[in-house]
């Protein structure tokens, strides 16, 4: 396995994980709970070959995150005032310390 550590904290950068999860009060209702964790991390523009090859599904605004924490489908990443939710993740794991995920932007509209 490949160490990365290094190469990942020199282009990492201030950002937010926010993970929503949900449990259950007494009554059976569900209730959402919201946590905020400061991180630093590598998030970098989508390469143009995806871009051409998903055919519509990403677009440049979208960001390729990279983790040695694992993240999950659905979590969101606060940076420079927006946020990108994680959309795929490409493992890596046999190959490096770390993963690649895939977040795509949230929108501020509505």
């Amino acid at each position: 396995m490949i160490r990365f550590s290094s190469i990942l904290r020199r282009y990492s950068v201030p950002c937010v994980l926010i993970r929503v999860e949900e449990t259950w009060n007494s009554v059976g209702e569900a209730i959402k709970q919201e946590t905020k964790k400061p991180m630093i991390m590598p998030i970098l523009p989508i390469d143009a070959k995806l871009l051409q090859t998903e055919g519509g599904r990403y677009m440049a605004t979208d960001k390729a995150i990279y983790s040695k924490l694992p993240l999950a489908k659905g979590d969101l990443i606060e940076h420079k005032g927006g946020k990108h939710t994680i959309d795929e993740e490409v493992d890596y794991s046999e190959y490096a310390d770390f993963n690649k995920y895939i977040a795509k932007r949230v929108s501020t509209h509505g």
